[in-house]
């Protein structure tokens, strides 16, 4: 699952019509059972069955789907909003974190499985199972 901003609903479309789970923030609506706005989400996939299970998972009981294709997606708000944000979080660092693959102290090739990740300046950072590794601070 793939977050995308509410000005991104088309970047979101299009992922899902690849065949991914796209999470779309669509701002603030009053939605039934209460008086105020609260935030709301589109979370589109043009597999039914995996948008459905999908649902479930994230606490949904009564699924509604709206709209066919590309433009197949669920409505959610409050705690199915809040998992669904979990999860794309997560997605969104496992995907990141993939992606390093050089220390981020000398620069050398790290496999997979080797050094560890640190946090710095609110960025995680992959650094070697050597030297680097011992030194590595958290800032």
């Amino acid at each position: 699952m793939q977050l995308f901003a509410m000005r991104q609903i088309k970047a979101a479309r299009t992922y899902a019509a690849q065949g991914g789970q796209a999470l779309h923030l669509s701002g603030r609506w009053i939605v039934p059972g209460r008086n105020a706005p609260t935030d709301c989400a589109h979370l589109f996939d043009q597999d039914r069955d995996r948008l459905v299970e999908t649902a479930r998972l994230l606490g949904i009981h009564v699924v509604k789907l709206h709209g066919e294709g590309a433009q197949q997606h669920i409505d959610l708000w409050g705690g199915a909003l809040e998992a669904a944000l979990d999860s794309a979080a997560h997605e969104s660092r496992r995907r990141i974190r993939q992606k390093l693959r050089t220390c981020a102290d000398c620069g050398a090739q790290v496999p997979p499985g080797r050094g560890a990740f640190v946090v710095r300046k609110g960025k995680d950072v992959l650094v070697c199972a050597g030297g680097c590794l011992t030194n590595a601070k958290e800032v």
